[in-house]
């Protein structure tokens, strides 16, 4: 009977049923089956009721296409099949940033704005919309495309007052970037009020739009604000909390007069422009659901549910309660599908956090926007003033899905629709989609490793540590998974047609990609990158590690007993423990210059060039005053090669090794030196007076017996015995050299330098005082038949056997020592033979690709200790001079960067370590010192000449020569590996430098023109 009626009339009454109806109309009859399935419009309605969508408002394609787009949007979401990989490098650091409708937009701390369209299926390429300076530094922002809207956080640079700091909402058009024509009011300014506890520390800032409403939360420390406003109109919708609330507390606030949110405000998001909820951390959790009037000022806010989490026991408490949805989109896109209200997904991160053993407990609460929208009606329903209380068990079985986590998201937008894209874990790729009306019924029985699979049986959480009892959860959806080629990523965006894979590249840039994710390097190996160096050193060093190796070199148990009788003679106790003070702060002064600085391009290349060779020259003479003095202490000069050869060994075998002798050197310096001094203190048979050891002067600088005390003065023989706890408190470079293979290398090379001289000064400046108090008999220690004076306090403390054990804590250091010393030097060389700077830098500037080792520099540097050692074996004065140039040269080297730093103020980049306003006074005063010392060492110590002064004018006569003659003409200073490799130039041969530098310079010149 239906079927006589005109086919046009059925269509048209077809197309006033929802999806539901059609497909119960589709089922009853074939008639009526033949018409929906032959109809575009009628199949559009279906296919977007399927995969939870609105239709777009884009004319360009017909109903027919619309569903061709949409059933293979949805096989290929189903089977994570990517249709095209683009990629993109955005510059600049990240300070906000949103995806919203295609578009990625994002800001940097200079106020840079940067609006990209991203690429689609039909127009495979990225679109710059706008790239320009807002002339002030956005804290947050939120987009709406579809209103042509963009609205700026902005907290002003003052300090405020002591109550509040000043802060305003300035609201813009996205296509013209000034204030938006529909805005009575383009800026709204309000306060931020401080906390008692972090004062103006913004801890978050949360921007959103819904329609015509704007919200902004802010949280400072303990205290939280949400503020709405209608940005159309200019009116003040609602306010709260009160400021003065304490977002910890476990009870609701019930007397704030400017609001009824609960006091524990954590988060808040937009539902819809008339509903929102706020996230507490009252009780276990709970989201608190409002309703607002956008067209109604200062309408406030109504308290219309509280949805409580699930609960937990007595020793557990909840920590964060964060959550992220889509943004809301007043108008349909233009561009893409949008996703019905009721059926957009919100995510809730939730940390809990055991007070018995502080473990961390992460979750992730997954909900739709009915869940709100229903509390809502409820509401209304009821008639009633006060809200909904809903208890876990009443919403929460049937209504989300909660499930553990071991992830963490580091970029948000990672939620679309009913899609939600989680952290790759294990190198795989996960999707879920709470949409299983669009899923084919096999896939629900999947059981591949890729490809969808379906989780419809409910989640049940054992309480375990935190909850009181078991937590279900059903909640319906299904999830994709995909196997990556790399996971080097910091996170993952969503939306209608992409997933966007991001990792911070070029020093804090961010890669958008659209399709399947690409490789983009780690932090550490993309700022090496940046720097156009290629990670080859195993990167397996962590901070303490990064320490280790300075400190090991330091090694005061090593530095103190080796000029422990220059010491003696030249100033005697009193300027060795005063020198040793002094010294140490100026040198922490040249540490904390040196962990602050970046390199300057300009001028780099002859500065570069003697700062390498002097820094060559004090590893050099360094690794050769070790491995001197330790096979002195055990008499026989023939285990010097034997020494060097296994330390050698152990450099050449990689990271790996040096990363577990690294943690033994640092328990083994640190505890043998405190043991050390407590044994010959506690067995001393008498002590010195603290007259002695802190007044006592001693002037032995004249082989006649007429020192220079007597010849110049006093003054002058301090100048010179300094140089024991100089020389000790040297090598702390190493940090710097190793970065390479530490991992966060910005922060643990500068932090490693930095606590290295602390605690080496602290421990040396104990174990000083230890032996200077434990001297029974001074003529007998400083003519001891040892030749040792360290070896004989321990004689007269504790005994032969004693002094057998101590010993072998001090030489068993002094093997760590010139171990990682060998590493330092090693690296540094590689380095500079990278830039091309060593003599057959092009032979020495290979990584074993088994070990991940220099190997060949690790040999050069033992050889090169070895000869120059030879001369001191059988001479104190040879010593001397070899500890002189190791300090002299490395410190010079230290001085020339920071020097440069000096000069060129206003040029250097701050980096993530950096002293403030004090650089420039700690820069000036570590320069002073470095051009001190560098005279006072190179002085005649006793009646002979001090040769220091040769080998530093060696190098000083080799660098400049070679440099006018030759090396100025193909050195440039550290070369870009990467960039040049690209070009087919092989950076590490001199007859290409040239081709090198010309590309290089025309390749600057074109930027500067572009720019």
């Amino acid at each position: 009977m239906l079927l006589n009626i005109p086919t046009e009339v059925i269509i048209e009454v077809l197309l006033r049923l929802d999806c539901l109806d059609l497909l119960e109309c589709r089922q009853v009859s074939r008639g009526l089956k033949d018409i929906i399935d032959h109809e575009s419009p009628l199949q559009l309605i279906t296919e977007l009721s399927r995969s939870g969508l609105t239709a777009t408002t884009d004319t360009r394609y017909k109903c027919g296409e619309m569903v061709h787009r949409l059933q293979q949007l949805r096989k290929r979401w189903q089977t994570l099949t990517w249709s095209g990989k683009q990629t993109y490098s955005v510059e600049g650091s990240c300070n906000a940033y949103e995806l919203v409708d295609g578009l990625f937009v994002k800001t940097d701390e200079e106020g840079n704005i940067l609006i990209l369209e991203l690429p689609t299926i039909q127009d495979p390429t990225f679109q710059v919309l706008a790239k320009c300076n807002l002339g002030f530094n956005p804290g947050d922002f939120a987009l709406d495309a579809t209103q042509d809207l963009i609205v700026f956080l902005k907290l002003e640079q003052g300090p405020g007052t002591l109550e509040h700091r000043r802060a305003s909402l300035r609201v813009f058009s996205i296509s013209k970037m000034q204030p938006h024509s529909d805005a009575c009011r383009p800026i709204f300014n309000f306060d931020v009020h401080n906390d008692a506890v972090w004062g103006i520390s913004i801890h978050r800032a949360i921007t959103q739009i819904a329609g015509d409403v704007v919200g902004v939360f802010v949280c400072t420390g303990t205290t939280a604000r949400l503020m709405v406003w209608n940005w159309k109109t200019g009116s003040l919708i609602g306010v709260g909390p009160s400021p003065t609330i304490d977002v910890y507390r476990s009870n609701f606030s019930k007397d704030s007069k400017d609001s009824h949110l609960s006091a524990a405000a954590y988060s808040f998001s937009f539902v819809s422009p008339t509903l929102f909820y706020v996230t507490t951390l009252a009780d276990a959790g709970v989201i608190a659901i409002y309703s607002i009037n956008p067209q109604e000022a200062s309408s406030g806010f109504l308290h219309v549910a509280s949805l409580s989490l699930p609960p937990i026991q007595d020793v557990a408490v909840i920590n964060t309660l964060g959550c992220h949805s889509e943004p809301y989109r007043a108008k349909k896109s233009s561009k893409t599908f949008m996703t019905s209200l009721d059926k957009q997904m919100h995510v809730f991160a939730i940390v809990y956090i055991s007070v018995t053993d502080f473990s961390h407990f992460n979750y992730r609460m997954y909900a739709p926007a009915s869940l709100f929208l229903f509390y809502h009606a409820l509401y209304k329903r009821r008639g009633s003033t006060s809200p909904v209380e809903a208890r876990w068990d009443d919403w929460g079985p049937f209504r989300t899905r909660f499930l553990s986590s071991s992830s963490s998201y580091s970029w948000l937008r990672y939620v679309h629709g009913q899609r939600v894209v989680s952290p790759a874990v294990k190198n795989t790729l996960r999707v879920l989609d709470f949409n299983v009306q669009g899923l084919a019924p096999k896939c629900f029985a999947s059981t591949n490793d890729e490809g969808p699979s379906s989780r419809m049986p409910p989640t049940a959480l054992p309480p375990g540590n935190v909850f009181c009892e078991v937590v279900f959860s059903r909640l319906p959806y299904f999830e994709t998974k995909k196997d990556l080629p790399t996971r080097d990523f910091d996170g993952f965006m969503i939306d209608h047609e992409r997933i966007v894979a991001l990792g911070n590249i070029m020093s804090a840039e961010e890669k958008v990609d659209h399709g399947a994710p690409i490789r983009s390097t780690e932090k550490d190996e993309a700022e090496l990158a940046r720097m156009g160096y290629k990670q080859e050193l195993k990167r397996d060093l962590g901070l303490m590690q990064n320490f280790g190796v300075s400190f090991s070199i330091i090694s005061v148990i090593t530095g103190i007993p080796s000029l422990f009788l220059y010491g003696l003679v030249t100033g005697g106790p009193a300027v060795m423990v005063w020198g040793w003070v002094v010294v140490a702060c100026f040198t922490m002064l040249v540490g904390l210059a040196m962990a602050a600085m970046l390199s300057r391009k300009k001028n780099a290349a002859l500065a570069s060039w003697i700062t390498g060779w002097f820094n060559l020259l004090g590893q050099v003479a360094v690794t050769t005053g070790i491995r001197n003095q330790s096979t002195k202490l055990l008499e026989r000069t023939g285990i010097y090669a034997a020494v060097l050869f296994t330390q050698g060994l152990t450099n050449t075998f990689g990271v790996e090794i040096l990363h577990q002798l690294n943690n033994i050197s640092v328990w083994w310096h640190a505890v043998g030196t405190t043991s050390l001094v407590i044994a010959i203190l506690a067995k001393a048979p008498k002590r010195q007076s603290a007259s002695f050891v802190f007044r006592q002067f001693l002037d032995g600088t004249g082989a006649d017996g007429v020192g220079w005390g007597e010849r110049s003065s006093h003054a002058y023989v301090a100048v010179i015995g300094i140089l024991m706890a100089q020389y000790t408190l040297t090598g702390f470079d190493a940090s710097a050299h190793m970065t390479e293979e530490t991992h966060n290398a910005a922060m643990s090379g500068s932090i490693g330098i930095i606590m290295a001289i602390g605690v080496s000064a602290l421990l040396g400046w104990f174990l000083l005082l230890g032996l200077l108090f434990s001297i029974q008999d001074l003529p007998t220690t400083l003519d001891s038949p040892t030749g040792q004076p360290v070896a004989q306090i321990f004689l007269d403390t504790v005994g032969e056997k004693g002094a057998i054990v101590l010993m072998v804590i001090v030489i068993g250091a002094m093997y760590f020592c010139g171990t990682f010393s060998i590493t330092s030097n090693s690296r540094m060389m590689y380095a500079f033979a990278r830039d091309g700077g060593i003599p057959g830098h092009k032979f020495l500037a290979k990584v074993s690709p088994r070990w991940k080792s220099p190997v060949r520099t690790v040999w050069l540097a033992c050889t090169l200790s070895f000869i120059l050692g030879l001369p001191s074996l059988g001479s104190s004065v040879a010593f001397a001079a070899a500890t002189s140039i190791a300090t002299i040269g490395l410190y010079i080297s230290y001085g020339i960067p920071i020097a440069l730093r000096v000069v060129y103020r206003d040029a250097f980049v701050r980096g993530p370590f950096h002293l403030g306003r004090f650089s420039y006074p700690v820069a000036i005063s570590a320069v002073l010192w470095i051009a001190f010392i560098s005279i006072a060492f190179v002085l005649p110590q006793v009646n002979t000449l001090n040769y220091s002064i040769v080998a530093v004018g060696v190098v000083v006569v080799y660098s400049v020569g070679f440099w006018l003659l030759s090396a100025r003409k193909w050195f440039t200073g550290p070369v870009r590996q990467i960039e040049a490799e690209e070009l087919g130039i092989d950076v590490l041969d001199p007859a290409q430098a040239d081709k090198y530098e010309g590309t290089a310079k025309v390749k600057e010149a074109s930027t500067a023109e572009s720019v």
